[in-house]
């Protein structure tokens, strides 16, 4: 039953990317990330799993968290195709910067902000992974600050006027290495992620299905390469299985989902995420830290949560320990509403691109720009990013249609 399950969901979403992607007429568009991440996360790497281990989650569970998965991607799809193609001024006027190097600025601030961390502990460079696990508590403002600023700088120099593709160069070269050593694979997939989304939605390239295989096959074959990296010899000789272990998801949302002695939340969970991930350990010595996913970890893992090595990933199963089976109507409603604003941030771009819009983007794609553990940076701290980022990118391309174009006393970039 669980199989049958999977593969319905699984059509659907399939179905769902294939009709927008030839109404697009560019297989990488805003379901790319469910099609590249979430089909293997959530499916294949789920039916690998279940056929080797075993299906040890209810029928019921298993239900809730495809027919969740599939409303989804059905509600973002419904959302952008709801959402007229206009532009919109949502960004206040800014003064416009000039700081020779802007990017170059900001991996240099990534450099400083992480080499403390490898000074501390020199004897692991070669292990970043343990790195990561060890840096857990009390270095979030050296290693979430750090990754960011890559990112950050990786933007303004991909938006700047005059990009030169031997600064773009040099820039990966220096910063992919430092991302390697954070010892999180998903921070070196971001830089892929961020150029792909670049190709598509600022220099307008279109992806066929050809190019999409391509696409496909890099990020797979980094993914299997950090993988490979980051395994003891003994787990590289199973490494799909072991890859498939770590896609915990749904496991762990369905364990949630089947536990008859939890008690709803009723958002508790989702406010403390928000809440304490933008409070530095720093500055607040008494920072718990079984909060949001984390008090799902020391429910259902007490010795990893004791640990403090990281905490498992519970998907869906956080709003379900929030809100019990309607978080299957929040989730739903979620991705109608990033549906609508996604059609707003690529119409942005398609007529005016520009920083900070770019960076909103890719925030509404599921790029990590800020990599925290314990649950998501409020939109809201984005949103002030995105200003700093056109007050420092360049001048905004008015390409767009007369018809649509906006009084100059508005500036919308």
């Amino acid at each position: 039953m669980p199989q049958l399950i999977i593969l319905v969901s699984l059509a659907v979403v399939v179905i769902a990317y294939l009709y927008l992607s030839r109404r697009e007429d560019n297989f990488v568009n805003i379901l790319t990330p469910v099609l590249l991440f979430g089909i293997p996360a959530w499916y294949l790497l789920v039916l690998v799993y279940g056929s080797v281990v075993g299906y040890d989650a209810s029928n019921y569970a298993y239900f809730y968290c495809y027919l969740t998965y599939a409303l989804g991607v059905l509600g973002t799809l419904a959302g952008y195709l709801t959402m007229p193609a206009r532009f919109l001024p949502i960004f206040m006027k800014v003064p416009r910067l000039r700081i020779p190097g802007a990017p170059f600025i900001a991996l240099a601030l990534a450099v400083m902000l992480y080499a403390p961390i490898l000074i501390r502990f020199p004897d692991l460079i070669f292990s970043p992974r343990q790195i990561y696990e060890l840096t857990r508590s009390g270095f979030g403002i050296q290693f979430y600050l750090s990754a960011f600023a890559v990112y950050f700088g990786l933007i303004l120099l991909l938006l700047s006027p005059k990009l030169r593709r031997k600064s773009v160069w040099l820039f990966v070269i220096v910063s992919l290495p430092l991302l390697y050593l954070h010892g999180s694979k998903g921070q070196i997939l971001n830089v892929l992620l961020i150029a792909l989304y670049f190709l598509v939605y600022i220099k307008k390239k279109h992806f066929n299905l050809v190019r999409l295989i391509g696409a496909g096959t890099i990020v797979g074959s980094v993914i299997l390469g950090l993988f490979y990296l980051g395994y003891s010899e003994d787990a590289r000789e199973d490494l799909l299985l072991e890859i498939a272990s770590y896609a915990e998801y749904t496991r762990n949302a369905a364990m949630v989902i089947d536990d008859t002695t939890l008690e709803p939340q009723l958002g508790r969970l989702a406010v403390e995420s928000k809440f304490y991930v933008i409070v530095p350990r720093a500055l607040f010595p008494g920072k718990p830290k079984d909060y949001g996913a984390f008090w799902l970890a020391k429910r259902y893992f007490p010795e990893r949560f004791e640990l403090d090595v990281g905490a498992p990933d519970f998907g869906l199963g956080l709003l379900y320990a929030d809100f019990g089976m309607f978080a299957l109507v929040y989730y739903s409603v979620s991705a109608f509403l990033a549906g609508v604003i996604l059609k707003v941030l690529v119409t942005r771009l398609r007529h005016r691109p520009d920083a900070g819009t770019f960076l909103l983007l890719l925030v509404f794609l599921d790029v990590g720009l800020i990599p925290t553990g314990g649950g998501g940076v409020p939109i809201i701290f984005y949103y002030a990013l995105a200003h700093v980022a056109n007050c420092l990118g360049g001048p905004v391309r008015r390409d767009f249609p007369k018809s649509q174009r906006i009084s100059q006393t508005v500036v919308a970039s």
